[in-house]
């Protein structure tokens, strides 16, 4: 399932970006460029992720949707 495996390059870049926009969005107080970098952020699918790990009751793929959703959120705020 492609849900776990969100931990490359291409995720790790989209969450710099995503939060590189957000930050511009609040600091120059616009709420578009906010929902803009929502639209960028590769964050839900880990969420998709562990709800769909929750409901056919695979522990693996849970744990590691839940780090990997840990892992971007520590990116995205040090950004």
């Amino acid at each position: 399932m492609h849900f776990a495996q969100t931990n490359g390059s291409e995720y790790l870049a989209f969450c710099v970006v995503g939060g590189i926009i957000a930050a511009v969005g609040l600091l120059t107080d616009s709420s578009v460029t906010v929902v803009a970098s929502m639209l960028v952020s590769p964050l839900m699918g880990p969420i998709l992720g562990i709800s769909f790990g929750y409901l056919i009751d695979d522990k693996r793929m849970m744990w590691k949707c839940i780090r990997n959703e840990i892992i971007g959120l520590l990116i995205t705020f040090a950004t």
